[in-house]
């Protein structure tokens, strides 16, 4: 555990400069085409930094919201806040009935805070085959297949091996499931991925996990004793300095000069106290 002098001032002064950045982020606002009431944790790019962090971080293009997500575009056709969850588009789908992105996109391709759940939604895996499959698993598509090759769908999850001969991937996409519409307009309606803000999430949360975490081992010695509190302000520190949330560089350099600040200080104490009593 961090010493409580200096967890007691990191705490006060953080929290107040959190209190300080976050406030009015309830009030922020704001829309692109369609998508309207764009609020906290998403925001525009160009909104001010108490509107959210940078992974629900928009861009607003031709009036289309756009979300990157680990370098990959997607237009924003909904946001439900209630639900936590997002429905998105890959920007390279085609807008006709019978042609297939360039990209394939596949439900493990993201990470928190998003995550794709199977309910309702499947992965459409089409495949370019020279020969005639015989599995109810393979539904032709007509309007890709030619007279010397067939394209078939999958929406079973498989592996390489399991991809019969003279077969071979063209992409996979995630797709909400709607048996109503043909393929291909199932595709263009887009796919949900649930959102969740992740727990350390401001400084006061991050000071606090970071000081549980720095206390000592179960088993140490007597020079651990002595080095407890520069060892403890180091483990805090880089601990600190881990967590990824809005402005936690901030805190972590203000932690360090606070810090700094009051181990010299109490240095100093220390030293006049000593020279008093000599």
């Amino acid at each position: 555990m961090l010493p409580l002098l200096e967890l007691f001032f990191c705490m006060i002064f953080l929290s107040h400069t959190e209190i300080i950045i976050s406030h009015g982020k309830e009030s922020c606002s704001s829309s692109c085409g369609s998508l309207q009431n764009i609020r906290y944790p998403f925001h525009l790019r160009g909104d001010p930094a108490k509107c959210g962090g940078s992974d629900f971080e928009l861009n607003c293009e031709s009036n289309n919201a756009i979300l990157d997500i680990q370098k990959n575009k997607f237009y924003v056709k909904d946001i439900s806040y209630h639900e936590s969850i997002i429905t998105l588009v890959d920007v390279g789908m085609p807008h006709d009935n019978c042609s297939l992105p360039v990209r394939s996109i596949n439900w493990d391709d993201f990470k928190q805070p998003f995550f794709f759940g199977f309910y309702h939604q499947r992965q459409a895996t089409f495949i370019n085959c020279s020969i005639k499959v015989d599995s109810p698993s393979y539904e032709i598509v007509p309007c890709l297949s030619k007279n010397n090759s067939t394209i078939y769908v999958i929406f079973q999850a498989f592996s390489v091996g399991d991809i019969p001969v003279n077969c071979y991937v063209l992409c996979t996409i995630l797709m909400t499931e709607n048996l109503q519409l043909s393929i291909f307009d199932q595709l263009k309606q887009g796919f949900r991925l649930d959102w969740f803000i992740p727990l350390i999430n401001s400084s006061p949360d991050a000071i606090r996990y970071c000081a549980e975490e720095s206390g000592p081992p179960a088993n140490f010695g007597y020079i651990f004793v002595a080095l407890w509190p520069i060892l403890s302000e180091i483990e805090f520190l880089s601990c600190l300095y881990g967590q990824q949330y809005n402005h936690s560089k901030l805190t972590f350099y203000a932690a360090v000069v606070i810090i700094f600040v009051l181990d010299i200080t109490l240095a100093m104490l220390g030293t006049n106290m000593l020279s008093f009593n000599l």
